[in-house]
C-alpha cells in the first residue's frame, strides 16, 4: 500500500512528479495516480488523521536481541488464506499450489467459505470455514497449526500470487545469514503487463515499505512475507481488520514497537495477479480504484489504533521499480546493537 496518498494532493504529485523525471510513462503515471488519489479521498474513512509526533529514528529503537535458530534444515510452512467465489479463482489458487509442492515446505490452505472448491493435491492441509472469517482470522488460524507442528518458518502468500521456484530456500537463507531478524519480506512483482501492472510495480504496491538508507521495513505485505517460531508464538493478526489490507502493516508494526526488525531480501519474490485485463481500460480502472479505496478505509483503522504510523511512515521509500532499499541492517549476523 506504498501510495503516500495521506499527504496532501500536491505534495504527492510534486513527489512522483520529480521522482518520474527523466522516465518513459511520466505523465502517465501521474494521471493514474490521480484516479488512486481520488479512490482513496472517496473513501469515507480515506481522510484518516494522526499523531503530530515526531517519533524516533528506527535507528534510535533499541532491538530485540533473539537468536532466530533457523538452520538449513529447518522445517518451512505455507499458509495461504482462499476464498474462492469463481472457477477463475480457484485456478489462481491451484496455480500458486503447483508453484509450492516441489519446494522444500509444508502447504496449509485454509478456505474460507469458498462458494468454489475442488480437492487440492494431498500434500496440501486444507483447514475449511463453513462462513468466511476474514484473511486475519485465516492467518491465525494457519499460524496455530503451524506452531502446534513445530515449524520453525512460516511464510505467507496469496492464492493469487506465484511464488518463484527458490522463494522457500531464499526465505531460509535469509533468516540464516541474518540470525537476529524474524522477519523478512521480498520484492512482489506483476504476473502480468498491463500498463496498471506497470504502475504497482513504479508504485511498490505490495512491497512493503522501508525506512531510508536501510533494508529495515516499516511493513512488508502478506503476499509475500516470512516470520519465525518466535514471532508466531507471541504475535497474532488483528481479525478486527475485517478485509486484506491493512492487517500486514498493523502486524509489522506491532512488531517494530517490540523490537523485533523485519527486513527487505530483494531475491525473495513472487509474481501477483492483480487481474487486469488486456485491453478492458474501463474494467482495469474500476478494479484499481475498488483496491485503493479498500486500503483507504482499512487505514482510517489502522491510524485510530497507532496515531503515531504516519509520523514513521514519513521516514521510509517506497520500494518500487525506481527504488531499492539500502543495505544496512541494524540487527545482523556479525553484530548486535
Amino acid at each position: 500500500m506504498s501510495s503516500l496518498v495521506h499527504l496532501p494532493s500536491g505534495e504527492t504529485f510534486d513527489y512522483w512528479w520529480e521522482e518520474m523525471r527523466g522516465r518513459a510513462g511520466r505523465k502517465r503515471f501521474l494521471l493514474t495516480k490521480i484516479l488512486e488519489v481520488i479512490a482513496y479521498k472517496a473513501s469515507k474513512n480515506g481522510c484518516a488523521t494522526s499523531s503530530k509526533h515526531q517519533p524516533k529514528s528506527v535507528l534510535e529503537l533499541p532491538p530485540h536481541i533473539l537468536r532466530n535458530s533457523v538452520n538449513q534444515r529447518s522445517q518451512a510452512v505455507v499458509i495461504i488464506p482462499a476464498k474462492c467465489s469463481t472457477e477463475s479463482q480457484l485456478a489462481l489458487l491451484q496455480r500458486c499450489i503447483d508453484k509450492l509442492v516441489q519446494q522444500s515446505a509444508s502447504i496449509i490452505v485454509i478456505n474460507d467459505g469458498s462458494k468454489v472448491w475442488s480437492r487440492l493435491p494431498e500434500p496440501v492441509q486444507v483447514l475449511t470455514n463453513a462462513k468466511s472469517k476474514g484473511p486475519a482470522a485465516s492467518r491465525n488460524q494457519g499460524l496455530d497449526v503451524a506452531v502446534k507442528n513445530e515449524a520453525d518458518v512460516i511464510l505467507f502468500t496469496d492464492s493469487d500470487c506465484i511464488p518463484n521456484s527458490d522463494w522457500v530456500s531464499e526465505a531460509i537463507a535469509g533468516l540464516v545469514e541474518n540470525p537476529y531478524v524474524h522477519c523478512l519480506s521480498g520484492r512482489t512483482n506483476s504476473a502480468n503487463t498491463t500498463w496498471f501492472d506497470k504502475y504497482h510495480e513504479i508504485n511498490g504496491t505490495l512491497n512493503g515499505r522501508c525506512f531510508k538508507g536501510t533494508n529495515i521495513l516499516l511493513y512488508g505485505p502478506t503476499c509475500n512475507l516470512t516470520i519465525t517460531r518466535h514471532l508466531a508464538e507471541r504475535f497474532r493478526f488483528d481479525e478486527s481488520f475485517p478485509n486484506a489490507a491493512c492487517e500486514d502493516i498493523d502486524f509489522c508494526f506491532r512488531l517494530l514497537q517490540q523490537g523485533f526488525r523485519a527486513i527487505h531480501r530483494q531475491s525473495l519474490v513472487v509474481n501477483h495477479d492483480y487481474q487486469y485485463r488486456h485491453g478492458d481500460w474501463v474494467s482495469n480502472a474500476g478494479r484499481f480504484m475498488r483496491q485503493f479505496r479498500k486500503y483507504a478505509q482499512a487505514e482510517s483503522l489502522l491510524v485510530a489504533k497507532f496515531p503515531n504510523y504516519y509520523p514513521y511512515f514519513g521516514q521510509t521509500q517506497e520500494i518500487g521499480t525506481y527504488k531499492n532499499p539500502g543495505c544496512l541492517v541494524l540487527v545482523n549476523s556479525n553484530r548486535r546493537q
